[in-house]
């Protein structure tokens, strides 16, 4: 494993304050039977068991076809240092995404990062307007991650959904709850990129911010293909205090079909529903769902949702880690809202760069 850079090398060790704790949060070494995980080579016998219950609660991926998703190039721009192509990508049955294409313009083969967000055209832009529309410059872009990737040497794929559209998908009987399915999107768009003679398939990663930070994150647990993640202030615990974590929505983990909530945070009359209810009733977490990045490195950008005590969820994953003989690949920046910024985006595209420069 590379040293890692001085600008990041702090954000992988817990403060002082949080030492080894990892509050209430599970041990990860042991099956769920309480049976201790013997040996490393065990490992991935306790990976398959988190993934098997798992998915019996929120469902199974469709059979993956051997056949790469369909392409529609609908544009083509030179830039000075890169090309950039918009995209129609075929990822699932019935499901046509768009999406943007930064190839940096020097011959090679790159390492590539997918980006996952509301919308393919946000992480491409250096600058947006002022969405309050009042007479002021452009501002900068601090949700720029395919455009500012690709300039540090990253050919970039930026796609883009609309999570409120979203619903639960009928899998062989058994409801897919849509953060999952976003998953197997995430996949056969990670398939075209390895696919491409400028990218080097053994070093491909994924970043989203809020709704694109859980997709993110869900697509590079269940999904070992990918090399290494960033997920910018998602919420990686179910935290009920926080409307903004909302995992029990039924967009994300709580669809139900026939059944609807108002959105908000669960309560007597607004009860939980779908995958999510039966999760929290088993007393499941998302440090499950983290576990299953071991031994692959992941960074969370934390803020408003994933603050600096996140570490204790995280400390509950440090064990699998260093029983793996893989330290120092988990890693917490802190910022104090929920909003990007160009420090936090900086330190984050070190971690890519400490990870995926070096094979």
């Amino acid at each position: 494993m590379p040293e890692k850079r001085e600008e990041i090398k702090q954000y992988f060790t817990p403060p002082e304050k949080y030492g080894n704790s990892a509050g209430s949060y599970p041990d990860q070494l042991r099956f769920y039977d309480g049976k201790p995980v013997g040996s490393p080579t065990e490992w991935p016998k306790r990976r398959e068991e988190i993934i098997k219950r798992w998915e019996s609660i929120i469902g199974k991926w469709p059979k993956r076809s051997s056949e790469l998703p369909g392409v529609k190039v609908i544009s083509k721009k030179e830039e000075d240092k890169y090309s950039i192509s918009a995209l129609e990508l075929a990822a699932a049955k019935d499901t046509v995404v768009k999406a943007n294409l930064l190839v940096p313009k020097e011959e090679g083969v790159y390492p590539a990062v997918l980006v996952v967000y509301y919308n393919a055209e946000t992480s491409v832009l250096e600058k947006v307007p002022n969405i309050k529309k009042i007479n002021k410059p452009l501002i900068k872009n601090v949700r720029s991650y395919a455009l500012d990737l690709c300039l540090r040497g990253y050919v970039t794929l930026a796609i883009g959904l609309d999570p409120y559209a979203l619903k639960g998908v009928e899998v062989d009987g058994k409801i897919l709850q849509p953060l999952h399915w976003l998953g197997f999107i995430a996949e056969n768009c990670r398939r075209y990129l390895a696919s491409l003679p400028e990218v080097d398939a053994s070093r491909i990663g994924i970043i989203g911010h809020s709704f694109g930070g859980k997709w993110a994150m869900f697509s590079s647990c269940f999904n070992d293909k990918f090399s290494c993640a960033a997920w910018s202030d998602p919420g990686i615990v179910f935290s009920e205090q926080d409307e903004q974590v909302n995992y029990w929505e039924p967009w994300f983990l709580g669809y139900e079909k026939d059944k609807t909530r108002k959105p908000g945070i669960p309560s007597e009359t607004n009860p939980r529903t779908g995958a999510y209810k039966e999760l929290v009733e088993q007393k499941l977490d998302l440090t499950d769902v983290m576990a299953l990045m071991a031994p692959r490195p992941f960074l969370v950008a934390g803020g408003a949702q994933d603050p600096e005590s996140r570490w204790l969820a995280l400390n509950s994953i440090l064990p699998v880690y260093a029983f793996l003989k893989a330290p120092g690949r988990v890693g917490l920046t802190v910022r104090y809202f929920h909003e990007p910024t160009e420090e936090t985006n900086a330190q984050t595209y070190a971690f890519f760069d400490n990870f995926m420069k070096t094979k």
